[in-house]
């Protein structure tokens, strides 16, 4: 305002600034306060203007108070935690297929071994699923139901334990008379025939 003072002088102009100085005493809002300006020096701010100069700075501080938070919750929250975990997670799921797809392998092995011996003609049961087992346990390669070499390990089977296994003659029925006054012969099916083969000369054998 000191421009005024060479138009009003000294006197008036120290009684005007006194009166604005009055009226702005105690206004805390600075847009209703009264200024006098220079227009010609083009410092002049209109109220539009500074209204939206206003409303883009809080703008920006309501945006730098929302990344700071974000900032602060990103520094409590353990990131690496969060990659391990998942890492965890991932080879968890690894090994629970792989174990899956196992177990699966091995139940088609253990079906194909037995679909295979059933036709190997053994004498019992017992001979049959220890045979099974034992073809397991060599480690065979195995594609598409079938062992590579299973033909060679039952060879080799049979020539160790013939007696496991039955021949032609053995196959057919083996007819014995009765001992209740009837002329009806009885059967003696092959495991039997095979227990009395084996075992029939011990005195303790009651077959």
């Amino acid at each position: 305002m000191e421009f005024l003072k060479d138009i009003l002088g000294e006197e008036l102009y120290t009684q005007i600034e006194g009166k604005i100085n009055t009226h702005n005493t105690g206004i805390k809002d600075e847009s209703k306060r009264v200024k006098l300006a220079d227009l010609s020096t083009g410092n002049y701010v209109s109220k539009e203007k500074y209204t939206g100069a206003k409303t883009e700075r809080d703008g920006y501080e309501t945006q730098l108070k929302t990344a700071n938070a974000t900032i602060a919750s990103y520094k409590t929250m353990d990131i690496e935690g969060i990659k391990q975990s998942a890492k965890d997670w991932e080879t968890k799921y690894n090994d629970d297929i792989g174990k899956l797809n196992q177990t699966l392998l091995d139940q088609q092995k253990e079906f194909s071994a037995k679909d295979f011996m059933n036709a190997q003609g053994f004498k019992s049961e017992l001979a049959k699923e220890a045979a099974v087992s034992k073809l397991l346990k060599q480690g065979l390669d195995f594609k598409d139901g079938t062992f590579a070499g299973a033909e060679d390990f039952m060879k080799k089977l049979k020539e160790a334990d013939p007696d496991s296994f039955a021949t032609e003659e053995s196959k057919q029925k083996t007819w014995v008379r009765g001992t209740h006054n009837t002329h009806k012969p009885a059967t003696v099916d092959d495991e039997q025939a095979y227990m009395k083969q084996k075992y029939g000369s011990n005195k303790y054998y009651k077959g």
